[in-house]
């Protein structure tokens, strides 16, 4: 078990230097999503240095796609749990039906106003949240509320 954490440290350790070399050689949206690719689901074993360079390609995919909304912290971590996902046959595989699972996804539920810069989606799905915790969980709502906890603490 020892070994093991060890192992992770000194992988996490070269992957991090490897990210830092990158990011010095970056600029703009490129290197934000660096920044968060070097910082995606570091606990998950499974996720390994080649999902980070596919996690790299979809998300500027992503970017690319629509360059209004860009790149936006958080899309890194659904993009990394289809990669998983979708592992099973491949690399090329899992890139291009991740990226096909996101943007369906958004189109589909309509929430591309999450990911604007004023993410106007998400503060009225955080809305309606609060709306319907206070009238369906009112106990939940207050104590949140006594607790100073916002509904977009677990939800962006």
């Amino acid at each position: 078990m020892k070994r093991e954490s060890e192992r992770r440290k000194s992988q996490t350790s070269s992957t991090a230097s490897s990210a830092q070399h990158k990011l010095k050689e970056s600029s703009g949206v490129d290197f934000e999503i660096l920044k968060d690719v070097d910082r995606t689901l570091l606990d998950n074993p499974r996720f390994t240095e080649r999902h980070r360079e596919s996690l790299h390609c979809v998300l500027k995919a992503v970017a690319d796609l629509d360059p209004e909304v860009g790149y936006v912290q958080g899309l890194n971590f659904i993009i990394a749990n289809f990669l998983l996902a979708f592992d099973h046959k491949g690399a090329s595989w899992a890139e291009r039906t991740s990226l096909s699972a996101f943007t369906n996804l958004v189109s589909r539920l309509g929430i591309r106003n999450f990911y604007t810069d004023k993410m106007i989606g998400l503060k009225e799905a955080n809305f309606k949240l609060e709306c319907l915790l206070y009238n369906l969980l009112p106990d939940v709502y207050i104590h949140l509320e006594a607790n100073g906890i916002m509904t977009d603490y677990f939800t962006s």
